[in-house]
């Protein structure tokens, strides 16, 4: 039996968890992408809320609800939307920016040119990610991965719940 305090992504994803965003080229030497590292050369990290947290889930109902009432719109007036138009893209983009703005709840390593700390607020956030289009592309995917906000060891079975039996 599963125990349902088991099943809880909403309380880990309103906690958050903490990621290191890299930049995007991949090291000559490791093959890998290179970590953002901070003035001390310690990799720079991102606190991200998940996808099922409370300000997450407001933000894509909302976003569903402006969706739902333009198209009501169109065919109240008789209108037809044949696909996705850019103007869709880019409230998709928008949304997106606005999610991991709104989610990103604390950072470390991240300076100014005289290498000060940047505090994180609303402002800066927003700042980075317009400017590093990259670091938004990475926080929705963390976010999104429920993967890092569900804690196996709390499962009687641990890793063995992927067992199957014939």
């Amino acid at each position: 039996m599963a125990k349902l305090s088991t099943l809880d992504l909403v309380a880990r994803a309103n906690a958050g968890t903490t990621f290191s965003p890299t930049y995007p080229a991949l090291d000559a030497d490791t093959g890998k992408y290179a970590p953002i590292l901070s003035a001390d050369g310690t990799p720079a990290t991102l606190t991200m809320l998940g996808s099922d947290s409370d300000i997450a889930k407001r933000l894509n109902r909302q976003q569903r609800a402006t969706l739902q009432n333009r198209l009501s719109a169109m065919a109240f007036r008789g209108e037809k939307q044949e696909g996705l138009t850019e103007d869709d893209l880019a409230a998709q983009e928008a949304h997106d920016l606005e999610i991991v703005i709104a989610c990103t709840v604390a950072w470390t390593g991240f300076e100014d040119d005289d290498d000060d700390a940047t505090p994180c607020t609303p402002e800066t956030v927003r700042a980075v990610y317009e400017s590093a289009p990259y670091l938004v592309e990475q926080a929705m995917r963390h976010l999104r991965d429920r993967s890092r906000f569900f804690d196996l060891s709390l499962t009687r079975s641990g890793l063995q719940r992927a067992t199957v039996s014939a």
